[in-house]
C-alpha cells in the first residue's frame, strides 16, 4: 500500500460513522489497491486493523443483527489476531442470522480522524 496514512483515514472515516463490518473494510480499501482481487487486500486490511487496534483508534466486536443491531461481545486484545485470521470473517454474509465481526472506533480513533481530516487532500 503506497499511502498508510491515506488508508488509515478512511478506515477511520467509516468507523467514526457506524460499525464497519470486516468485508467493508476491505471495500473501503480498494480504490487504494486496484486491480487487486478482495482476497489480495486482506492481509493489508487485517495488518492496518491490528495496528489500529494496537493504538487504541479502533475496537473489534461481534455484533448481532436480529433486527435491532447490538454488540454481543468485544474481542480481546490477545484474540484479535485470531479473529481476524478466519477467513470465513472477511466474506459479506448474506442474510445476517449469525454475529459478525465489525470495527469502530474510539475515542482516540476520532481525535486521530479528526486531525487527519484537518490536513487531507482527496
Amino acid at each position: 500500500m503506497n499511502d498508510p496514512e491515506e488508508a488509515e483515514y478512511r478506515l477511520l472515516e467509516g468507523a467514526v460513522e457506524s460499525w464497519i463490518p470486516l468485508w467493508e473494510a476491505v471495500w473501503i480499501l480498494r480504490p487504494l489497491l486496484p486491480g487487486q482481487p478482495d482476497i489480495d487486500i486482506v492481509p493489508s486490511a487485517r495488518g492496518l486493523l491490528s495496528s489500529l487496534v494496537d493504538q487504541g483508534r479502533i475496537y473489534i466486536a461481534w455484533l448481532s443483527d436480529d433486527g435491532a443491531e447490538s454488540i454481543e461481545e468485544v474481542v480481546r486484545r490477545d484474540d484479535i489476531g485470531e479473529a481476524l485470521s478466519v477467513p470465513a470473517n472477511w466474506q459479506p454474509k448474506g442474510a445476517i442470522s449469525e454475529p459478525y465481526l465489525v470495527m469502530a472506533a474510539t475515542s482516540l480513533g476520532r481525535e486521530r480522524y479528526e486531525a487527519l481530516l484537518r490536513t487531507h487532500r482527496p
